[in-house]
């Protein structure tokens, strides 16, 4: 399922109105390598929504959704896309919030993906970064092993309270682990060896 996306555009050029800030910070170059990325996020709580708005906003190339959760009323005290109507029939939080961020970037295209999370999906649709959230640990290690060997960014995002934590994966020799309690965070970077790696397949 797709919502919009602006396929007349010109993919080398840059809408300089739209990113005039992030074009000073960044600059061109950076900014067209953003432009040919393609994002899967998976799972849309009140952090995963919050994610998806600020890279559909950075103006990536494509953005997947992945969740398949329904909606609760628990949900709407985070994720400012989810309505007392979605809660109260259960409504998928990815379907639920598709439209809404489409609207937020018309050169992004904004796609939902549905069913379990495996490799063959990720790699059919030329995911070139994957962000979980709210995704059990087990199934962040494999899918982070999978990843490290595969050339795919992995960026695993969770928080509970006042107390947040984000695992980053940028290449097979650099990790980033952020610890966040009440604004302050702690970064520890890692140095990883790919060969002693031994990735485990996802589960079908």
């Amino acid at each position: 399922c797709s919502h919009g996306g602006d396929e007349g555009t010109n993919k080398d050029e840059i809408d300089e109105d739209l990113y005039s800030r992030q074009l000073y910070v960044l600059g061109h170059q950076a900014m067209k390598a953003m432009a040919q990325s393609n994002v899967l996020i998976v799972g849309l709580n009140g952090l995963g929504v919050e994610i998806a708005k600020n890279v559909i906003l950075a103006g990536v190339k494509s953005v997947g959704l992945l969740d398949d959760k329904p909606a609760s009323i628990r949900d709407l005290g985070s994720q400012f896309y989810l309505t007392p109507d979605d809660a109260a029939s259960g409504k998928p939080r990815a379907a639920a919030s598709a439209p809404q961020l489409q609207e937020l970037n018309r050169y992004v295209r904004v796609h939902l993906e549905t069913g379990e999370l495996t490799p063959e999906m990720i790699q059919s649709k030329s995911y070139s970064v994957v962000v979980c959230v709210d995704v059990p640990l087990a199934k962040q290690i494999e899918l982070n092993a999978w990843a490290r060997q595969n050339g795919v960014r992995f960026i695993a995002a969770d928080i509970r309270g006042v107390m947040g934590s984000c695992f980053v994966i940028l290449g097979i020799n650099l990790s980033c682990m952020i610890l966040m309690v009440n604004s302050h965070s702690m970064a520890f970077l890692h140095p990883l060896k790919c060969k002693k790696i031994k990735p485990k397949p996802l589960s079908p």
